[in-house]
């Protein structure tokens, strides 16, 4: 299955499952799969039921719970600030296999192959100091909206 995803600079599309996979295998991601099951990795998803119904549909069959632990049990997630799930995806990780058995499988890239990551994120990593006085007045919520779009397009 591909996901189309936009990004401002090129349009690049997305394949969350592998296009074959060993016989031993039930469920396959991608790197580019993992990386949209973390986009998932937050309490609005889980608790809406969105993150169930993404991996419904490109996993079906699967549980969220045990596909979260045996990511975790495999280490293919390392620490991230950046990320609002606090996790990135491990750069040795080119392929992740969930088994008929319930087990699960790295795929690592082999040597010299080029690992395709996925585009930096353009702009934030800024703090804007907020006072309650720049809330008052009309003048100081310019002043926060004008830091607030500079910090947000850096160029």
């Amino acid at each position: 299955m591909e996901a189309h995803m936009s990004n401002p600079d090129t349009p690049r599309t997305k394949r969350l499952v592998p296009l074959s996979l060993p016989g031993d295998a039930r469920w396959g991601f991608t790197r580019d799969g993992l990386y949209e099951v973390r986009h998932h990795f937050h309490w609005i998803p889980v608790t809406k039921g969105m993150a169930r119904s993404f991996i419904a549909k490109h996993w079906p069959g699967l549980v969220w719970n045990d596909m979260v632990i045996l990511f975790d049990a495999h280490d293919i997630w390392i620490p991230d600030e950046s990320h609002f799930s606090r996790k990135d995806l491990a750069p040795h990780v080119k392929e992740f296999h969930i088994l008929h058995d319930g087990t699960g499988r790295v795929v690592p890239f082999a040597d010299g192959e080029a690992v395709d990551l996925p585009p930096a994120p353009k702009g934030g990593g800024f703090n804007v100091q907020v006072t309650p006085s720049m809330l008052d007045t009309r003048e100081g919520r310019r002043a926060l909206a004008k830091q607030i779009l500079e910090g947000l397009r850096p160029d």
